[in-house]
């Protein structure tokens, strides 16, 4: 074949990076791939799964990838997902695997998902991320293998209508444990999918499900697949030698070894690890097997936390490493990698997913081109994609290569589906051999190479498909059907020429029977003839010339008498009429004599006290009647107790041969025979037999399984709260489901509560919270020993005593622990201190004379524990004085709502230097300070203390040149103010002009104080928020008074530059500027200077201050009305460069809008770009769209914007957009609705942009 011989030499590296080239950014946390074709144009597609994220796909367009916001409706998954056409329609559905929402997503074209798990049969919740698409039965349509979080293996049997059913335990599949990266494989080569399930943990063993006629049994041990060491992360399976047998690739955790075990051709495999030189010790997080260098031997990528490893196949079995020889670095972070042709040259291309955020990268091979390859896309019968579980081998010039169609590996690694074979410097494939899952085979020859081959297995047979299918004898004499299917000709059947052959030593021709099939009265002649070495033919001929037949359905039937044994019977030839229509496939079939061997299971294994105990019987012997459903009697015995129950299994459809029953369970040493429930104790064991009748052998046998009985769930105690206050009230809680005695009725049972510190008991009675629930619960009220340290209440009084610091102590006594014993269960909660008392007060300006409107002193007190009545309001009292004066009033403090804990009271004032003790109203001049004082009796330390807080009487708020009056000089004068608050080293300010410029009351001066002073001065507010908000001393974190809307979460960044002669122009840019009245930013630069600030419109109208200082510049801006919505620049920031062909850099370091800090991510514009030319409305996309499409447009100058959505008659139902723009481009989403909310109709719109200077309009089309 011309295969390469590179290793060690000096030629160019095979994969070169090009991740950034093709528009690929992978958000941080991918952990998941698959190459998938999603919206089948014939090219693979990028999906990305992302930890806690929406997963991301990357459409392949040919040039590049463009990433979609969404997969239609795909939800976050957690765990894994698996791509697979299951419902045969010819495009990729995909099953998102999660603990606890999983989906299966029925593609519907078009980039659209529908999540139809809800109707499927499939348990939504619980799955880990093993999921496995494969046809394991063989019927042409995709089952489904899921892991549940507790190792417990499900396998979804498809009925092709889209419903699953779990079969697992019914086939056999009773394996539990923790298992990861499981893979079907047709291991034995009998045309039948078997599973290997790789153990975690190093205490357990892989297992190896053979699959035989549909059932499973675990092979491993026989197979050599047993290991000591375990820390299996994941499997693969690829035909390392050449030999047409599967080998098996295992990948480990630290410090296990990775192993490569080849195939023996009977399923029984040699470790050849340490000869091939890929059993690695650092942890495999993936792997994938293909021909990178399409040299005809497949090679083996993995990947470890350090770097990854490229093994390429040197021929005999042995590899080497040659990573970064062919292009790739030692990076470490990588999660998952996948194989896949992106740029259909014919060698396989690697994406490597990472943790970091931009650092999955996607490796593109450049292989030699004078290498060859051949590629086969296969699509079933029913029109499914990929052909999983299909099994294609080439020869070419003498060497056999064989792929197993079955590219999931482990749940974070899915390749591509296609079948990729290298083929050195061969031209012309000799052969290519496909067996499809469901056992039918095709050949190909003299298959030319670089070419993907579609291969349909429809084509196998176009008409009719003739087969003797597997028969049971339950006694000497079997009737064997001749059945027709796929019959699809036009034309009738009026004559059939049969040719069968069997093994006359097990089987003896008795006669042919037409009646109730398609030849009914048909002319019959037959003709056994005695063959060589027992095998013997039978020959038949039957015609009509009235009864013509088409369709479906039995032929006609054999009847043979069975001696011994087990014999086959094969159709050798069928011709209808002259040869049309045509037969397209002939299948024989198996006799097997007198029965079919029972399988027996049961679940759960082990079973735990008062469990059910599930008990699945399938034998088709037991089928009696195919009429109605038959049953039959299992007899489960514990030695133990002497206890016997016969269970009445019952049959679950006509004819299925599968019968299911439930046998209750009992925890207890005292049993009645026959009462229908099974009685015992931890440590013994059930015998669960069924006797079998007829078996292949004609000899009964005895299926028997053993179940043992394990102890039950230990109770858990808590409380809550598990801390608690002095005199609250605390709930216990216990949870245990054994206690659950009757199910029909509420269970209680008993705690004792004490205290560390404290004589003090008390039996707490609990009850269940429902009939079945196994949750018991009950509240009890605490009290305070006042002493601080408790001597004890009464025993048994209800009322629990407690002291500050103290823990409380519970104990239950589980009489039915994991052990099987009694065992006491003990719980904690813990006594906290009270709160502390926390008291605020309102700063308050003097009342000057000939003003109407007197300040008011507020005061706020948060204290829970002077909420003594939770149901009812109280009042609380503390004290305010003078200190100036010495006048002092006496509070009452109403809690706000009952409950609550917090109390507040209004104190008016009046402009006086002496006042009258408690009369209600507190005399004020400038520069008092006023006192309020609160006795907290109840504190942290249980030591009563006094809780203090001072406001301050001023002259005038917002006058700050104090000259009498609040002008616009004093709104100057505080935004200055703010403007050296900015600075990074703020100049010293008297207290006192904190006190009169901070009007908000926020404990500090912005641009905001100056824009409500300007507010104040046009008479657009009466007074400020500092006089009429409870300002907290210190100040509360919010600012939430009506004077104007806080902004909600804008983001700020510096955008791109543009050049004005020899200065830069940097705007300032605002996401969102609605109900922006001031502005306080602090701007560092290197590279230049910024010399000036020019107000962006329509922001001329504000006052602006700014100051130089060493590290770069100052400004505030304040207006006392917003002028502005949506995204825009607020300012433009001049800059002088120190070189005129250097770029400056602008570090926006402090950002304030109407007084509340923005966090702000450093932005660092790096290139000038030009401002588009021209006007342009640019395409929408997606279109179609649904539900929301996005549509661009290009500004070369400053516009007024406007963009109207009309239907098709003209009708304007919705405005997108109507503000002003920068220039540059623009984006803007509509998302499918009209002016009112309601979602618009299926049909054709017409957007319509509209500026100054240009108009523009375009067509789209919404699709429901």
């Amino acid at each position: 074949m011309g295969f390469m011989t590179r290793v060690g030499d000096a030629e160019a590296r095979f994969f070169t990076d090009v991740t950034a080239t093709l528009g690929i950014i992978v958000p941080a946390d991918a952990d998941r791939l698959a190459w998938v074709d999603v919206d089948g144009d014939g090219d693979l597609d990028l999906y990305v799964g992302v930890r806690g994220q929406p997963d991301v796909l990357f459409q392949n367009n040919g040039a590049a990838f463009t990433r979609t916001t969404s997969l239609g409706p795909l939800a976050i998954s957690e765990t894994g997902a698996a791509w697979g056409d299951f419902n045969a329609d010819g495009r990729l559905d995909v099953f998102l695997a999660d603990t606890t929402a999983s989906g299966l997503y029925v593609n519907q074209g078009g980039g659209m998902f529908t999540n139809t798990i809800g109707a499927s049969g499939i348990a939504p919740g619980g799955w880990q991320g093993d999921a496995q698409w494969v046809d394991y039965d063989g019927d042409l349509d995709l089952d489904l293998t899921l892991v549940d979080t507790t190792g417990t293996i499900a396998l979804y049997l498809n009925d092709g209508s889209g419903s699953f059913t779990d079969v697992g335990v019914s086939v056999g599949l009773t394996a539990s444990g923790s298992f990861e990266g499981v893979t079907w494989a047709d291991v034995d080569n009998d045309g039948d999918p078997d599973l290997f399930l790789p153990a975690v943990s190093a205490t357990e063993a892989s297992r190896l499900y053979r699959n035989a006629g549909g059932l499973l049994a675990d092979n491993a041990g026989p197979a050599n697949l047993t290991f000591s060491d375990s820390l299996q992360t994941g499997s693969s399976w690829a035909d390392v030698e050449g030999d047409g047998d599967l080998d098996l690739f295992i990948a480990h955790r630290a410090p296990a070894q990775d192993r490569l075990l080849t195939n023996n051709g009977n399923a029984v495999f040699t470790d050849i690890t340490t000869a091939s030189g890929v059993g690695a010790t650092t942890s495999s997080v993936a792997h994938g097997w293909a021909d990178y260098d399409n040299d005809g031997a497949i090679d083996l990528f993995v990947a470890t936390p350090d770097a990854p490893l490229l093994y390429r196949n040197l021929g005999m079995g042995v590899f080497a490493q040659v990573a970064t020889l062919e292009g790739i670095p030692p990076t470490g972070g990588v999660t998952s990698a996948a194989w896949g042709d992106y740029d259909a040259d014919g060698d396989p291309d690697l994406f490597l997913a990472a943790t970091a955020l931009a650092s999955s990268v996607l490796y593109r091979n450049d292989s030699d081109v004078s290498q060859r390859w051949l590629s086969l896309r296969l699509t079933g019968s029913g029109g499914e994609a990929g052909g999983i579980g299909s099994r294609v081998t080439i020869d070419v010039d003498g060497v056999r290569q064989t792929r197993y169609v079955g590219p999931q590996v482990g749940r974070t690694s899915h390749h591509q589906i296609d079948a990729v074979f290298g083929l050195g410097s061969a031209v012309v494939v000799d052969s290519v051999s496909l067996q499809w899952p469901s056992g039918d085979t095709q050949t190909f020859l003299q298959v030319s190479s670089n070419q993907v081959l579609a291969l349909s297995q429809s084509a196998i047979s176009p008409e009719v498909r003739i087969e003797i299918p597997n028969v049971f004898a339950t006694s000497s004499l079997v009737q064997i059907p001749i059945e027709i299917s796929q019959f699809l000709s036009p034309d009738s059947i009026r004559s059939a020429e049969i040719t069968v052959a069997y093994d006359g030593s097990e089987l003896r021709f008795d006669e042919l029977t037409s009646a109730l099939t398609k030849t009914d009265g048909w002319n019959v002649v037959t003709n056994a003839i005695d063959g060589v070495n027992d095998v013997d033919t039978l020959r038949v001929a039957t015609f009509t010339d009235a009864f013509a037949v088409t369709g479906d359905g039995t032929l006609l039937r054999l009847t043979f008498e069975l001696l011994e044994g087990t014999a086959p019977v094969d159709l050798v030839s069928v011709l209808f009429n002259d040869g049309s229509p045509s037969v397209g496939l002939l299948s024989g079939g198996v006799v097997r004599s007198r029965g079919s061997n029972a399988v027996l299971s049961v679940s759960p294994i082990p079973l735990g006290p008062r469990e059910e105990l599930t008990i699945t019987l399938v034998d088709v012997d037991a089928n009696s009647s195919d009429a109605s459903n038959d049953s039959a009697v299992v007899v489960v015995t514990n030695p133990a107790r002497g206890d016997t129950s016969n269970v009445t299994v019952r049959e679950t459809g006509p004819a299925s041969g599968r019968f299911v029953a439930v046998l209750p369970s009992d925890h207890g040493t005292e049993a009645t025979v026959g009462d229908g429930i099974i009685t015992g104790l931890a440590g013994d064991t059930l015998d669960v037999v069924w006797e079998d009748q007829l078996t292949d052998t004609g000899v009964s046998q005895t299926a028997l399984v053993r179940v043992a009985l394990t102890g039950g769930t230990n109770g858990i105690i808590l409380a809550q709260p598990d801390t608690i206050s002095p005199t609250d009230s605390i709930r216990v809680i216990v949870l245990d489901p054994d206690r659950d005695r009757e199910i029909t009725q509420h269970d209680s049972l008993f705690v004792r509560v004490f205290a560390a510190a404290n004589s003090d008991t008390e039996s707490v009675y609990l009850r269940e919270t429902d009939r079945s629930s196994g949750v018991f619960t009950q509240t009890f009220p605490t009290a305070w020993d006042s002493n601080g340290v408790a001597t004890g209440g009464a025993n048994d009084d209800g009322t629990f005593t407690v002291a500050l610091t103290d823990s409380i102590q519970m104990e239950y006594l589980d009489s039915l622990a994991e052990s099987g014993d009694t065992t006491r269960i003990g719980g904690i909660a813990h006594v906290i201190p009270w709160q502390d008392a926390d008291l605020a007060v309102s700063f308050v300006v003097q009342a000057s004379p000939g003003k109407s409107v007197r300040d008011i002193v507020r005061i706020q007190l948060d204290d829970s524990d002077e909420n003594a009545l939770p149901e009812q309001i109280e009042t609380i009292t503390a004290r305010l004085v003078n200190r100036v004066s010495g006048e002092f009033e006496t509070l009452n403090l109403v809690e706000t709502e009952s409950g609550s804990g917090r109390f507040r009271v209004s104190l008016a004032t009046v402009q006086d230097t002496m006042g009258t003790d408690d009369d209600g109203v507190v005399s004020i001049s400038a520069n008092d300070s006023l006192n309020v004082a609160f006795f907290d009796s109840l504190t942290s330390t249980g030591v009563p203390d006094s809780v203090f807080a001072t406001t301050f009487v001023v002259e005038q708020f917002g006058d700050l040149d104090q000259n009498g009056s609040i002008q616009a000089f004093d709104a100057s004068l505080i935004l200055e103010f703010s403007v050296d608050e900015a600075l990074p080293d703020a100049p010293v300010r008297p207290f006192e002009d904190f006190l009169i410029g901070d009007v908000d009351g926020s404990s500090t001066i912005t641009g905001f104080d100056a824009s409500l002073t300007a507010r104040f001065v046009v008479g657009l507010i009466q007074e400020f928020p500092v006089q009429t908000d409870l300002v907290m001393t210190p100040p509360e974190d919010t600012k939430n008074h009506p004077f104007l809307k806080p902004v909600s979460g804008p983001r700020a960044r510096i955008g791109t530059p543009v050049r004005d002669g020899e200065t830069l122009i940097f705007p300032l840019i605002l996401s969102e500027r609605s109900q922006v009245v001031s502005i306080v930013a602090d701007i560092m630069t290197e590279g230049g200077r910024i010399t000036g600030v020019l107000s962006a419109e329509p922001y001329v109208s504000f006052m602006k201050s700014g100051k130089s200082h060493e590290e770069g510049y100052a400004f505030a801006l304040a207006g006392a009305e917003a002028l502005e919505e949506g995204e825009g620049a607020v300012v433009r920031l001049i800059v002088e460069p120190e070189l005129p062909e250097r770029m400056t850099d602008l570090v926006l370091r402090h950002l304030s809008l109407n007084g509340l800090v923005v966090p702000i991510p450093r932005v660092v514009p790096t290139v000038l770009q030009d401002l588009p030319l021209h006007y342009a409305f640019r395409p929408n996309f997606p279109n179609p769209f649904n539900p929301e499409t996005t549509v661009g447009f290009d500004l070369p100058e400053s516009s007024q914007v406007r963009i109207y959505v009309y239907n098709v008659l003209g009708q304007l139902i919705r405005t997108l957009v109507d503000r002003h723009y920068e220039p540059g481009t623009h984006t803007i989403v509509w998302d499918g609705h009209d002016a009112v909310g309601a979602s618009a109709a299926t049909g054709v719109y017409i957007l319509q942009l509209q500026t100054e200077a240009f108009s523009s309009a375009q067509k789209v089309l919404l699709l429901r």
